[in-house]
């Protein structure tokens, strides 16, 4: 059937038109499904080959780094309602612009597993793995695995040395690499946790036949093309 004759379709091709054309940035390769909501797109930066997953909804000004993930259903409320003022009803209030809202960071190669909420200003620090069902009210250190609501970090990505060497495989300068050790560390310190008593986890030998896993651009045609076969 054509598209265009497709209820569903027709709403879903000129709703995702109509978001990415408002979006403040959009980069390549990024997808997200069309029956989404986001509210403002004006004040949301998405960076390359970013995932959102199915019916997010976003009611925020934030940032999004380069390959992020989020499992489907993500929930990202940039604001605070007001409450408590005498002689008021709540449903009556309204912030003037954004004075009630705080921006919201997602750094690069950051993962979100499924129906995580992000709150209001909070920073998501590079390479961190969210788990499902994660209340994201505090900023998160880079590179660990953080969970529970509130989500707090209970474990380390790659050991020390490995960090380092996995940020400049990945093209970033060493000195960039050990500050943002020095600062993962400074994090999990200021969250009240002993950096040393995280388990470390690293999939690296359990990658089976991890030098045949090489991405290619081909990979991510393909991944779009099953994205857009989910709505004809």
């Amino acid at each position: 059937m054509n598209k265009f004759l497709d209820p569903v379709r027709y709403y879903s091709y000129f709703r995702a038109r109509s978001i990415r054309r408002r979006l403040a940035k959009v980069g390549d390769s990024s997808v997200f499904d069309p029956l989404s909501t986001i509210l403002e797109p004006e004040l949301v930066s998405i960076g390359d080959r970013v995932f959102i997953g199915e019916r997010a909804h976003i009611s925020a000004e934030m940032t999004i780094g380069d390959n992020v993930m989020f499992g489907p259903r993500p929930i990202i409320i940039g604001g605070d309602h007001y409450f408590g003022v005498r002689g008021r009803s709540v449903r009556t209030l309204r912030p003037l612009g954004r004075e009630n809202s705080r921006p919201i960071h997602i750094e690069s190669e950051a993962w979100f597993g499924a129906a995580v909420v992000i709150l209001a200003g909070v920073t998501v620090g590079m390479g961190a793995v969210v788990g499902a069902g994660s209340v994201v009210s505090k900023s998160i250190p880079p590179f660990v695995i953080a969970v529970g609501n509130p989500c707090r970090p209970i474990k380390r990505i790659f050991s020390d040395a490995n960090l380092v060497e996995h940020l400049c495989s990945l093209g970033s300068e060493r000195q960039t690499a050990l500050n943002l050790l020095v600062r993962r560390q400074h994090e999990i310190e200021a969250a009240g946790l002993v950096v040393d008593e995280l388990p470390i986890v690293d999939q690296t030998g359990s990658y089976t036949n991890c030098e045949n896993h090489v991405y290619h651009a081909s990979d991510n045609a393909m991944h779009k093309s099953v994205w857009r076969r989910q709505w004809r």
